[in-house]
């Protein structure tokens, strides 16, 4: 495991990365000791590849010329109804939002309109943050509701994402 710091436009990040991929983005800074900002000298030769690519791929979504991202990712440890509700998270375009139920429901039935709440808990234990958009999920009726970065920093990106849709 191996951990970079970066800023951001929603305030400082930490990217951390496996030989597998990003691992998780964390609000903040690290409180480990071992957190190397913008230079990984001690990082094993993937894991470093893995973190100067999420740090490129998300100053690109930050400026607002990246839709999506294309990050190996360690999601070892993601079960099966996480990655069904991250796939269907990935599927809300830039730009745009969709409610806990409307997630819930789908259109192939395959989630249930009664898993609005364990959608919900999927999605604020999501490790990393703006790669499947979970700032793309509002309250029915449209406000913005709890956010791992907080609430100015959901909406600083639903701003930037409809501003560059």
């Amino acid at each position: 495991m191996e951990l970079l710091e970066i800023d951001s436009p929603i305030g400082k990040l930490t990217l951390e990365a496996t030989e597998q991929g990003l691992r998780e983005i964390r609000f903040g800074g690290s409180n480990e000791s071992e957190t190397t900002r913008d230079h990984m000298s001690a990082c094993s030769a993937a894991a470093g590849f893995h973190l100067r690519e999420a740090r490129r791929q998300l100053a690109e979504y930050f400026d607002g010329t990246r839709r999506t991202f294309t990050l190996d990712l360690d999601s070892e440890a993601a079960s099966d109804w996480s990655e069904l509700v991250f796939g269907r998270l990935s599927e809300v375009k830039f730009g745009e939002t969709t409610t806990y139920g409307r997630l819930a429901a789908g259109e192939d039935g395959q989630l249930a309109t009664n898993r609005a709440r364990p959608v919900g808990t999927v999605i604020r234990t999501n490790s990393l943050p703006i790669i499947p958009p979970c700032h793309r999920v509002v309250a029915k009726d449209g406000s913005l509701t709890g956010y791992a970065g907080g609430l100015e920093a959901k909406r600083w990106l639903l701003e930037m994402e409809r501003e560059h849709a």
